[in-house]
């Protein structure tokens, strides 16, 4: 028990620590913020795979791990491919930080085991989900910190916070860069979900609570994106848009979860 304490006290330490580089003076992409995304990125995999060690859950504590760990090694990987995605980490890491207190406080609910064996194409959709949800987390800190910005803009007034974020303009196009290849994940994720529904049940779209919100998150995402195309819509208006997306997908990726595993129980 003093292990898993310390273990977990460590994983929140590490998930802060991108964040803290950004604190310096002159913060950048150096040696101190690989080293501490890495980090992060190795404990919150270790954290996840802990819970996964015998064989694949499928309750609410453990979606919340998998999902913290998909979420900073994706974002480790858009640092090193985008110049402007690693000033997300203050927000990231705090998000980051509640998700694992979160999965923390709730680790003695009681886990499922997945009641089906393990194959390729459950394996791809697992992954592609982890994959979907990351980048439209990644979109909606982007988008949040559009928001941040153009109210800094409007007020004239710079935060200290924002002056560490990507600029609005850098923010905006963070945005619709991972908006659209989470939406095109979600769509490969599709896929795989109604294939695996036909080779067991003969049916591709089980109409439950996760199928309809991931349905009304994929919508919500390409209606936005249209409209982004046409008419250029950012800042605070498409942020709005897109948080209600990553509530739809939250709602159907861990919403449901959530109360079977946890309110109900």
């Amino acid at each position: 028990m003093i292990n898993s304490i310390f273990f977990n006290i460590f994983v929140l330490l590490a998930l802060l620590a991108p964040a803290a580089t950004a604190l310096r003076n002159e913060p950048k992409r150096d040696a101190f913020f690989w080293g501490a995304v890495c980090l992060a990125s190795v404990s919150s995999t270790l954290f996840a795979l802990s819970r996964i060690f015998e064989f694949w859950q499928v309750d609410f504590t453990t979606a919340v791990r998998a999902s913290v760990a998909a979420i900073m090694i994706v974002f480790a990987i858009a640092s090193a491919l985008n110049e402007f995605c690693w000033r997300l980490s203050p927000i990231i890491c705090i998000y980051m930080c509640l998700l694992t207190i979160l999965a923390v406080l709730l680790n003695n609910s009681p886990p499922y085991p997945l009641n089906i064996p393990l194959n390729a194409w459950i394996i791809s959709h697992i992954s592609l989900s982890l994959l979907t949800y990351a980048l439209v987390t990644l979109a909606s800190v982007s988008a949040l910190a559009a928001t941040l910005q153009e109210r800094a803009l409007k007020t004239k007034r710079r935060l200290f916070l924002t002056s560490l974020l990507p600029s609005l303009v850098d923010a905006d196009a963070l945005t619709k860069y991972y908006l659209l290849f989470g939406q095109i994940i979600l769509g490969f994720g599709l896929i795989t979900g109604a294939t695996i529904n036909w080779l067991n049940d003969k049916t591709f779209l089980n109409f439950d609570h996760k199928t309809i919100f991931t349905l009304s998150a994929f919508l919500t995402i390409g209606i936005l994106l249209l409209i982004q195309h046409k008419n250029g819509l950012r800042g605070r208006r498409a942020a709005r848009i897109i948080l209600v997306a990553y509530l739809f997908l939250t709602l159907g990726y861990h919403g449901v979860k959530f109360v079977t595993d946890v309110l109900i129980a």
